[in-house]
């Protein structure tokens, strides 16, 4: 035997001691042959797709049964919440259409958080449902046979949170998940339905097994988390006799067929979940937009067929050695996406590109040929950094500089739809220029054979991958620039309408990672401290060290498409598809799901027009002193370019001037500026996605124009001014870096404050103490640096009360805002926090005023309410009375909440 198989056999047996004392054997669970499975319910059983141990063991237990098994789980799904988008097939048509015989509901994890008061309200809901799906017969035959399966336990996991916060957190949900669970056995017995009860045995194992984590977020499972749940699943429903733990095999067998059910399963979730639903089943299915699609679904169906006839004649291991491989950390096997596959049936393949949907004649200008048409002003020039005739670019969605001045691009030819059967092409390219002569000369494929990627945002040593629904973290541990170490952290965003997905990441001041979705999504995402659910276009703020996301801003945009933060904090967020600008914290109040929404153009202080896509601020030094600070837009459509602007301050909104001639602009209608970056050189780069058909309602997505193999990064500089140099981030001591936070370049500031949020609490909070003593008030940006010390604290989540209520009475109008939004998000920690709020309230600067109203929006004290409505005593504005009135209807819906209204 070798001292792998050993090392196997030895895990396995360990983990079948630990199954055995931790369980309650159940009576075996009828599965008969040509049983459809259904799996429902929340992101537990939508994940069991992800990771396939347990079907992987039910076509092993039952290999003559040729099962067909769909996972129909839905993130953050509540028995009596399941939002889907407009259009989408009701759950019992589905469930006919499915033929279902036997189904799991795997509920409670997202119902758990509504407490102890909401038990019997579940209680009712569940059983309510089992009895509707117990009165019909979704196979013409005979009713549903019913699995209740339990939520596991609350995890302890390392977070970034105080350990108090963390433990307490954790313990106070496992009490009411230990409540809900026994609320779903009791439904069980009423209803004769089979119960598998997870909350007991991860409880145990979690209690026992301290080092050997099930999740990595406290709720989710791993995918050594699935490896070890999965089994307990098995032995709970009586499938299992642990004697056969024993097997010598190697697990060879078991992990072929895992894949191949996993590609099975990812082709299901593409016909059933696909992004652009809203093109098959909702408000647009009748436009040129929706060509194709069904006939493209109905070849997802026969490639899903053919799967399951493949997996029924496949080798299957014996039961126990589905689980004889450990899984490693961060290899799991949803990666890659599935290769190209023959559809048995289809009379021709889906073609990316079909000829009668309109002119293939469309002229495809060189890179040479296309510069000759930019137009700048004196004294600037532009040159191409990279094409994709010396590097794999193809449709550039999205650019970002790390820290170590490397250009990551974002690719996606896959857009704006995959073919069925055809393995996605997307891709994540890193970018260098080693010579610094303002062109690339290397790169490396970071990461590959993706669907949709959207946008990104960098992080540590990979990346933050939106692959709509999910979003994947992928690193590259061995520093080769190529992700070797995969996770999705998120799932449950939006897929309605694959050009409002999730895009343009951004890090703020504040440790914080922004990015935006559009119009007709439907996200609800669950999370340790409940689910988060945004209908329609949304800013999301998401917390990686303490797994939190948050809808920053829920507004009726049509599709925001970039965001930045201004030299003190405050946001902007572009409305792509109307080309109108908004300052972001006008519109950040506190809601109750589903929020009431209007269109606010009066609150834009852009015309609106040209479609807008991607932004940044000139803060550079290698261009002059007279255009530092402009605020730069990219119009993708209409008037084409690179727009700049001086923004001033108009109360609680802006004023735009926009500047001509536009830093750059184009008579080739095929430039398609969608993002920019500001280089380590001061440069301005700007993404081409370079295609003929851009837009995607009113063209089919197989039109010929659509461009699926060219794309370019410009890079814009000035003449005869020096270039900067790229300063030195990664390695640096940490004082070192806490000098860079006075740096002009807002770009350098970012990368330095990032570094120090990354480093921890330990390794920065002295030195951090010391180079704010070090300070002198006469220095220029005193107050500023203050900030930025604030900031870092934030990212590090190490609270400065003193350092906040410094900030909180500063000369600087600016100090004062960025120190009432630190606020928003500390105050549930800072006693007096409410008095601290009242006093802003009264600020002589109405931005600080709606700071003020803003964070009592999410204040618990009893006087929130009160202490926000005294901003009416003072002037308003539209950005102040707007957020005040969203503010009052948020507390207003709570009350009446509460009062059973």
């Amino acid at each position: 035997m070798t001292p792998a198989r050993c090392l196997g056999r030895k895990t396995a047996w360990a983990l079948v001691l630990l199954l055995s004392s931790g369980s309650i054997r159940a009576e075996s669970l009828d599965v008969q042959k040509n049983d459809c499975i259904v799996i429902l319910g929340n992101t537990f059983a939508q994940r069991l797709h992800l990771f396939g141990y347990f079907e992987t063991f039910l076509h092993s237990r039952f290999p003559d049964h040729h099962l067909r098994i769909r996972n129909m789980g839905w993130s953050a799904d509540e028995v009596d919440k399941m939002i889907r988008p407009k259009g989408f097939p009701q759950l019992f048509d589905e469930l006919k259409e499915h033929e279902a015989d036997l189904i799991f509901l795997c509920f409670g994890m997202n119902e758990s958080f509504g407490g102890p008061e909401r038990v019997k309200h579940y209680e009712h809901e569940l059983g309510k449902f089992v009895e509707e799906l117990q009165g019909r017969k979704f196979n013409g035959r005979s009713t549903p046979r019913i699995v209740l399966v339990s939520p596991i336990a609350h995890e302890r996991v390392a977070s970034g949170l105080p350990n108090g916060r963390e433990l307490a957190g954790h313990a106070a949900h496992n009490r009411n998940l230990h409540l809900y669970s026994q609320a779903m056995a009791q439904v069980a017995r009423q209803h004769k339905a089979a119960y598998v009860d997870l909350f007991s045995p991860t409880s145990k194992w979690m209690a026992d097994q301290a080092k050997a984590k099930l999740t990595f977020n406290g709720i989710h499972l791993s995918e050594y988390g699935d490896w070890v749940v999965s089994r307990m699943m098995a032995r709970s429903l009586g499938l299992i006799d642990e004697a056969d733990a024993r097997a010598e095999s190697g697990g060879e067998v078991a992990e072929k067929l895992r894949r191949f059910i996993y590609e099975k399963n990812y082709h299901y979730f593409h016909w059933w979940h696909p992004p652009d639903a809203s093109y098959i089943h909702g408000r647009r299915n009748n436009t040129q937009g929706a060509k194709h699609l069904v006939s493209e679904r109905k070849q997802r169906l026969l490639l899903i067929a053919d799967y399951d006839r493949k997996i029924w004649a496949m080798a299957k291991p014996a039961p126990s050695e589905v689980w004889r491989r450990k899984p490693i950390d961060g290899r799991p096997v949803w990666f890659p996406t599935p290769s190209d596959r023959r559809i048995p049936g289809a009379r021709q393949p889906a073609q990316v590109s079909v000829k009668s949907d309109g002119d293939d004649n469309t002229h495809i200008r060189g890179a040479a040929e296309q510069a000759k048409l930019f137009k700048l002003p004196a004294g600037y020039q532009v040159n191409l950094f990279a094409s994709e005739v010396d590097f794999p670019i193809a449709n550039p969605m999205a650019i970002q500089f790390d820290a170590r001045g490397r250009l990551w691009v974002a690719n996606t030819p896959t857009w704006p739809h995959s073919l069925p059967g055809k393995q996605p092409t997307d891709s994540l390219l890193i970018l260098e220029d080693t010579d610094r002569d303002g062109v690339a000369d290397k790169h490396s494929v970071f990461l590959d054979k993706m669907n949709l990627i959207h946008g990104f945002g960098l992080a540590g040593d990979g990346a933050y991958v939106a692959q709509t629904p999910n979003l994947i973290l992928a690193r590259d541990t061995d520093g080769n620039g190529k992700a070797d170490w995969f996770r999705i952290v998120l799932q449950g965003f939006g897929a309605e309408d694959a050009e409002h997905a999730m895009n343009n990441f951004r890090w703020s001041p504040g440790g914080a990672m922004f990015f935006t979705q559009g119009i007709f999504y439907h996200t609800q995402v669950e999370t340790p401290y409940g689910p988060s659910r945004v209908r329609d276009a949304a800013v999301f703020r998401y917390q990686p060290h303490e797994q939190r996301l948050g809808v920053y801003v829920s507004h009726q945009f049509w599709n925001p498409y970039g965001n930045l933060f201004g030299r003190w904090g405050r946001g902007i967020v572009l409305d792509a598809s109307a080309g109108q600008y908004y300052p972001m914290d006008v519109l950040s109040a506190n809601f109750v799901y589903p929020k009431r929404k209007a269109r606010s153009d009066h609150l834009s202080f852009a015309p609106g027009g040209s479609i807008a896509a991607g932004c940044d601020w000139l803060n550079t030094g290698h261009f002059p002193a007279d255009v530092q600070g402009r605020f730069l837009v990219n119009h993708c459509e209409g008037d084409v370019g690179t727009h700049w602007y001086t923004l001033s301050p108009d109360g609680t909104l802006y004023k735009a001037k926009q500047h001509k001639p536009s830093l750059l602009t184009s008579t080739d209608k095929t430039f398609r500026p969608v993002a920019m970056a500001i280089g380590p050189d001061g440069a301005v780069y700007v993404a081409d996605f370079y295609s003929h058909i851009f837009e995607n309602v009113n063209f089919s997505k197989r039109h010929p124009g659509r461009d699926h193999s060219h794309g370019r990064i410009w890079r814009i500089t000035c003449k005869n001014r020096p270039l900067l140099a790229a300063p030195k981030i990664v390695d640096r001591p940490v004082p070192e870096l806490l000098d860079l936070l006075k740096m002009h370049e807002h770009t350098t500031r970012g990368f330095a404050r990032r570094e120090l949020q990354q480093r921890g609490r330990e390794a920065v909070t002295a030195h951090l103490d010391k180079w704010i003593a070090a300070l002198k008030p006469s220095e220029a940006d005193y107050e500023h640096h203050l900030v930025e010390a604030l900031w870092v604290r934030q990212g590090l989540d190490a609270i400065d009360v003193d350092l906040l209520k410094r900030l909180l009475g500063a000369k600087q109008p600016g100090a004062r805002i960025a120190a009432t939004h630190v606020l928003r998000f500390w105050q549930d920690r800072i006693d007096g926090s409410i008095d601290l709020l009242a006093r802003r309230i009264d600020d002589p600067d109405p931005r600080v005023r709606l700071q003020a109203v803003l964070a009592c929006g999410f204040s618990k004290s009893s006087k929130a309410k009160e202490t926000a409505l005294g901003a009416a005593e003072h002037k308003m504005d539209p950005g102040l009375t707007h957020a005040l009135d969203r503010t009052m209807d948020y507390f207003e819906r709570i009350e009446r909440h509460k009062r059973g209204r």
